[in-house]
């Protein structure tokens, strides 16, 4: 952790680059530092910053022209041009470097509409999270830190639908789990203990 310096402001920078250096040392470890402004007694504004799980959209892959590559677009032209025989000017691509370049740029536009629909959905997500009451939002960040459920937009969205609907409640799931593995332990500790029925056809 950060040496504590005299200025609040001060304390926080160093708070938030020892976060990030501390994720960028950790291989697969992503952590998202959320600011969330609430009022003070005092009517100033607390900074809080909250660490969020989530899943890192994969990068783009840049695939090399290989080869194998320029003999399969060569096929695929060739079977373009079989095809359009009578009406040559439809065939697409008359090179395969063209044709792989074209599939290449398809490739990389869908992937990135893709990785904006992510980014869109994480960020109607955050400010859905933000318009939570205080207690709610605290019970959502802390049973989303358990790792429970798949590290998506869709599944955090999901769970603040649950909990501002009132269909789920973090104290009463905690009371039915540890009442699951109270019962879980009864089992265990009754399975190796021996039966009285065996106890006497042993003694027999």
């Amino acid at each position: 952790m950060p040496d504590r310096s005299d200025s609040p402001l001060e304390d926080i920078c160093l708070l938030m680059g020892w976060l990030l250096d501390f994720q960028r040392s950790v291989p697969g470890f992503y952590m998202e530092v959320a600011p969330l402004v609430e009022p003070s007694p005092r009517g100033f504004s607390l900074i809080m910053f909250d660490s969020m799980r989530f899943f890192r959209y994969p990068r783009p892959l840049q695939r090399e022209i290989t080869s194998r590559r320029l003999s399969a677009a060569r096929r695929a032209i060739q079977r373009d041009r079989d095809s359009w025989a009578l009406f040559p000017e439809y065939v697409k691509h008359h090179t395969a470097e063209e044709r792989i370049a074209a599939v290449d740029e398809d490739v990389s536009a869908t992937f990135h509409s893709r990785r904006k629909q992510r980014a869109d959905a994480w960020r109607r997500a955050r400010a859905a999270l933000r318009q939570m009451p205080a207690q709610q939002r605290r019970d959502a960040l802390e049973f989303w830190q358990r790792g429970i459920y798949p590290a998506s937009p869709e599944y955090l969205l999901a769970l603040i639908r649950s909990i501002t609907t009132g269909r789920f409640k973090l104290a009463e799931y905690d009371l039915e789990i540890e009442s699951a593995r109270r019962i879980g332990r009864q089992n265990r500790l009754s399975a190796d203990s021996p039966s009285k029925t065996c106890s006497r056809s042993l003694a027999i």
